[in-house]
């Protein structure tokens, strides 16, 4: 019986070994041995790597895209990088590494969130994880540095100043010269129209400086005109296309600080021809300064505007409420959420139901960035902070990615 126990078991092991069949040998490990301290450690660093976010922890629907910003990542030579903080409000990356810094002027592809940036003389394309350099232009002889790279809506061209404007193609890897600077004006792109037919200009004549829209198919620049009856012009205002890119909306919260001769506090509309109307004016009729200060205005598809509103006569650092009205900026405003904002930027999410709001909250000096937060137009959704402390933060650069 045993021997045809031994005879069975043999053959079975021969049929086994021709099948494939793998010898599976198991072997008992040591138990570890796990240093409490160390393991405190690396979790504290971990988690301070990650902005505090008043939501659930991993939730992929924070933010409606990624957002890419600018920051300071040397306090004594200036020096920064551009970052990314991902859907969930959790992660945030470093994505370039230029060991000169990345200047806060940059812009990311709506197509393939590719990002393109100066370093002062060399213009820059990476993949939005920053992979895949490439250094598409360089500086002209007559000016040191590249500069205010934007994307058209397509992804297809990418405008920037370098002496003039000019179009970089991700087509035929050229640049193309559109408008050259000339003796008594200085160019630069500030941001495409929605349908991609218009472009925004700085147009600087070495004293002021105006906005321009410079139309691509006619080759034409139509200089903005100032609806106010003083010696007003443009440059540090935000501004805003409409849905339909037939008119700019611009906003302006304070009067000349650190931007001289700039415009006055209150909102204007412009139409693509360059006239324009005062809607919540800078002065009064007697040429009286009105504090009709405004912010972020946003005009749907469905013509409705929304903006950040602070009541003339308040001081200059009194919080803003999010409104709601007709395109009149008049008619029917209402007030959107019971919260009020300190403004230092903001940046409305594409599709309009949430505002990205860099502000003091009184923590911060002289109007520098405190902290960024995520403001839904739903009064039912919670206000989210994303950066608790924006002090390095470039409140200029923020940028959703695709």
């Amino acid at each position: 019986m045993t021997k045809r126990l031994f005879l069975l078991l043999l053959t079975l092991a021969v049929i086994l070994s021709a099948c494939g069949t793998f010898q599976v040998s198991i072997e008992q490990s040591p138990t570890p041995t796990i240093d409490q301290g160390k393991v405190a450690t690396i979790v504290a660093a971990t988690l301070a790597a990650y902005p505090t976010a008043t939501t659930l922890p991993g939730s992929p629907s924070v933010l409606p895209h990624s957002l890419y910003y600018w920051k300071s990542v040397d306090g004594q030579t200036g020096l920064g990088q551009i970052f990314r903080l991902e859907r969930n409000a959790l992660m945030n990356t470093q994505v370039t590494n230029e060991p000169q810094g990345v200047a806060s002027q940059f812009d990311v592809s709506p197509l393939k969130g590719q990002l393109a940036y100066n370093n002062g003389k060399q213009l820059i394309l990476v993949d939005a994880n920053g992979w895949n350099r490439q250094v598409v232009a360089v500086s002209s002889a007559s000016q040191d540095y590249l500069a205010w790279p934007h994307w058209s809506p397509d992804g297809r061209a990418l405008a920037y100043a370098n002496n003039g404007i000019y179009f970089y193609s991700t087509e035929t890897g050229t640049s193309t010269l559109v408008l050259a600077n000339d003796a008594a004006h200085n160019y630069s792109p500030r941001d495409f129209s929605p349908d991609g037919s218009k472009l925004l200009l700085s147009v600087s004549d070495l004293v002021h400086t105006r906005l321009g829209i410079y139309n691509l198919a006619a080759k034409s620049l139509t200089l903005l005109q100032p609806s106010e009856p003083a010696d007003i012009y443009f440059c540090c205002s935000p501004v805003s296309w409409s849905s339909d890119s037939n008119h700019l909306y611009i906003s302006e919260k304070v009067t000349g600080a650190g931007c001289p001769n700039c415009l006055l506090p209150g909102l204007w509309r412009y139409n693509a021809d360059g006239t324009g109307t005062a809607l919540l004016p800078g002065v009064d009729a007697a040429g009286t300064l009105i504090q009709n200060k405004t912010a972020a205005p946003w005009l749907d598809a469905d013509g409705n505007l929304m903006f950040l509103y602070s009541a003339p006569g308040t001081v200059s650092k009194t919080p803003f409420s999010l409104v709601h009205s007709a395109p009149d900026a008049t008619t029917d405003r209402t007030f959107l959420r019971p919260e009020t904002f300190s403004v230092v930027n903001a940046l409305w999410a594409p599709d309009g139901t949430s505002l990205l709001i860099v502000q003091n909250d009184g923590t911060g000096t002289n109007d520098k960035p405190a902290n960024l937060i995520l403001v839904p137009v739903d009064p039912s959704r919670p206000v989210v902070t994303l950066l608790p402390d924006a002090s390095k933060l470039d409140e200029n650069s923020l940028r959703w990615g695709p």
